[in-house]
């Protein structure tokens, strides 16, 4: 895993735009950019990621992320879409390998007492397993580094084999709300070997057989059996209607002034008409 992890880079995610991505997707592939909350986000922080898809999906950018921790249901092949922290660089300018290390940082503070404050407080949060954060700063006494760590919700069926297989992965991320990130869908990942090697590691899982869990979701989508509509978020329209340009004022107004022209010409025509006929 490690090697794979040092070939990544962030060179891979430059070319990728969210925006272009959502609207080449096939029509009838678009429920699965919509997920099934589990009941008790709703009661949860966490329900804020919900909420902000939309504004992710249509204003979003693309950059790496490191797994702080998560629920340990996401590393087995339960299937159940769990909470977890992960770290990143709002930028995307930071390698993965590094995230990697500042994720270790992170994690080694867990069960720990620092007597430094910003350490002490990550430590306290981290250890207690149950509170949130979002666009939270790295500690600065760890190291001097412009990166942010949030908690975030796991969709399974928007990853490779339904489980977390490596500690790295694409997120989207928005200068919009920077307080609410969600995983890239599976789908859009940018290179074939990242993904071929993490369902290689989800099936190790496994106990050795294979479960593409995105494949699977989009068969049943195509063939219409997929969850039920009312339990998918956001609703589609939210998601499109932010990519159909819309007409300018000034398109419209002109459109309406003649449109009404054409009609007063019309009127004058049929009456000349009318009087010829008549005569």
């Amino acid at each position: 895993m490690q090697q794979v992890i040092e070939n990544l880079n962030t060179v891979m995610l430059d070319n990728l735009d969210i925006k272009d991505l959502i609207l080449n997707l096939p029509k009838p592939l678009r429920p699965y950019l919509q997920v099934a909350p589990s009941m008790w986000m709703y009661e949860d922080p966490l329900y804020g990621q919900i909420k902000a898809m939309r504004m992710l999906y249509t204003t979003g950018k693309i950059v790496w992320a490191s797994l702080v921790q998560a629920n340990r249901n996401l590393f087995e092949p339960e299937w159940i879409s769990c909470a977890g922290e992960v770290v990143f660089d709002p930028s995307g300018k930071m390698q993965p390998v590094q995230l990697v290390e500042a994720a270790e940082q992170l994690f080694s503070l867990k069960g720990t007492t620092p007597k430094v404050l910003d350490q002490q407080n990550y430590a306290a949060h981290l250890t207690n397993e149950f509170t949130r954060v979002f666009n939270y700063p790295f500690p600065q006494s760890l190291a001097t580094l412009p990166l942010k760590m949030s908690s975030m919700w796991f969709e399974y069926r928007h990853l490779p084999g339904g489980l977390l297989a490596m500690k790295v992965f694409p997120i989207i991320v928005s200068e919009q709300n920077p307080n609410y990130i969600m995983p890239l869908p599976s789908y859009f990942w940018p290179n074939n070997f990242f993904k071929d090697k993490w369902l290689e590691l989800a099936a190790r899982e496994n106990g050795g057989g294979l479960y593409d869990v995105e494949k699977e979701v989009l068969n049943k989508i195509t063939n219409k059996v997929y969850l039920e509509e009312i339990l998918l978020q956001p609703k589609l329209p939210q998601i499109f209607e932010e990519q159909i340009p819309r007409e300018s004022a000034v398109t419209s107004s002109s459109k309406t002034k003649l449109s009404r022209f054409f009609l007063l010409f019309l009127a004058v025509i049929l009456l000349c008409l009318f009087i010829f006929l008549n005569k």
